[in-house]
């Protein structure tokens, strides 16, 4: 954010700010996020990092044309950018580091603090947000699976065509403690009411149609 600022406060008659045209939802910038050889300067930023409900209004009316909403979405950042500045956190992400302590001081129930606790920062960080972000639009499949395969680093969440409420996870290693600590704290905070989780360490269960899960001896059966 400061490099940001840095280019906007310096020469803001100059700048013109756009939403990027592809973004990461965690990630505010994007790796080529200014192009100094235009003029005006352009910096492309992921708006809904920041100001999600703001940026929503905008780019979810369907009745306000393209052009317009990258002129606004301009004047938009250009008023909030240097009151974001000053305030220091933005109150979404006040929101997040609420999530986190809640996560840490046991409100989410000891054992999960403990297991929170022991992660690394990035994924501590990845939690609180998606906790943060599932009480906005609710629980749903997708969300425990990304959830599951950012936080766990491995393995392949699946959906049970014939049975409707089983979720799949496929862990490539062996089990062991701490991740199945993990999966057990992604399960509780995120899996929706009436589902069940089956885990599969280290063998795949078959597929059909996909040769490299139908070879004996390195399959389970469901």
């Amino acid at each position: 954010m400061n490099g940001f600022w840095k280019v906007v406060s310096e020469d803001i008659e100059n700048v013109r700010i756009r939403q990027a045209d592809s973004f990461g939802p965690y990630s505010e910038f994007t790796e080529r996020w200014l192009e100094e050889k235009t003029m005006p300067k352009q910096v492309s930023v992921n708006g809904f990092y920041r100001f999600d409900a703001i940026m929503q209004a905008l780019f979810g009316d369907e009745r306000v044309e393209p052009e317009l909403q990258d002129w606004l979405f301009d004047v938009y950042m250009h008023a909030l950018v240097p009151i974001e500045f000053r305030t220091g956190m933005s109150y979404q992400e006040l929101q997040i580091r609420q999530k986190w302590n809640a996560l840490a001081d046991g409100t989410y129930g000891e054992k999960n603090a403990e297991i929170f606790c022991s992660l690394d920062s990035d994924r501590k960080y990845y939690i609180a947000h998606a906790l943060w972000s599932q009480e906005q639009t609710g629980a749903g499949i997708r969300k425990f699976a990304d959830v599951m395969v950012r936080t766990l680093e491995k393995g392949i969440v699946y959906k049970n065509k014939c049975r409707e409420k089983q979720i799949l996870l496929y862990v490539s290693n062996n089990e062991n403690t701490e991740d199945a600590e993990v999966i057990a704290l992604v399960q509780e905070l995120f899996l929706p009411l009436g589902y069940e989780l089956d885990i599969f360490w280290e063998k795949h269960f078959a597929v059909i149609g996909q040769e490299q899960t139908m070879q004996l001896d390195e399959i389970k059966l469901l």
